[in-house]
């Protein structure tokens, strides 16, 4: 994916500008504010929790995948109109 955004932004004159403040607020996301920081904060103030959390997601995601296989079965309903 990047490497496709890069080629579109060669394509035009102020392209390297372009994919030059990509770049910068990636590196200031990740680098300034510190998403590897805030995360070691996390393991150090709620370790428990944060470590469990893994295990959360997993059941949120069973439960989406639940309700998308309930939503493509087909209804009672729209088989009585057809």
């Amino acid at each position: 994916m990047a490497g496709a955004i890069a080629l579109h932004c060669s394509a035009y004159p102020s392209g390297a500008l372009a994919l030059s403040g990509q770049a910068l607020l990636f590196a200031s996301i990740w680098k300034v504010t510190g998403i590897p920081a805030t995360e070691g904060q996390a393991l150090r103030s709620r370790s428990e929790a944060y470590r469990r959390y893994p295990g959360d997601d997993q059941r949120l995601r069973a439960l989406v995948a639940a309700a998308r296989a309930a939503e493509r079965r087909p209804s009672s309903r729209a088989a009585s109109r057809s």
